[in-house]
């Protein structure tokens, strides 16, 4: 590579589709989620993003895993960091940018994993909304859950 950039274990890459998996069904496996999230299924929250571009086939030869996304100049890798995000939709409505501004307002989130989760679900979703509605139910579970000594929100 003639900037002087090297790849990092080339033997551990992995194709795009398997990366793909990786960060929505797997990653939603690993957290207990994926009767809710992780792919686009009937009874699951329609939460996605809408891409700029197609990662499997901006790159073909990195989508079959044959390579590229090196770091070198003018790489399939190159290809795959400019797919943006045109739109993201949450709850099965198209959201704006602004709300992970609106999330932080009024205070830092609690401390522990799914006090956090549970914390930005209730900020982020819509006022007088189902979603609000569940994840004020499901924060004040955990609260009375944890004071009495049965569960941690942890």
């Amino acid at each position: 590579m003639d900037d002087g950039a090297s790849v990092l274990a080339p033997a551990e890459r992995v194709a795009i589709p398997e990366a793909m998996r990786m960060v929505t069904t797997d990653a939603a496996f690993v957290v207990g989620l994926d009767d809710l999230v992780g792919s686009i299924e009937a009874g699951k929250f329609a939460d996605f993003a809408v891409l700029t571009g197609d990662p499997l086939v901006c790159a073909p030869d990195a989508a079959a895993g044959l390579g590229g996304g090196g770091g070198g100049k003018g790489d399939a890798g190159d290809a795959l960091r400019a797919i943006g995000v045109k739109a993201t939709v949450m709850g099965g409505r198209v959201v704006d940018r602004a709300w992970r501004h609106r999330a932080l307002e009024g205070g830092d989130p609690p401390p522990g994993f799914w006090a956090g989760i549970v914390w930005l679900m209730k900020k982020t979703s819509e006022e007088g909304s189902w979603a609000r509605w569940f994840w004020c139910r499901v924060e004040g579970a955990m609260v009375r859950l944890s004071s009495n000594g049965h569960a941690h929100a942890e």
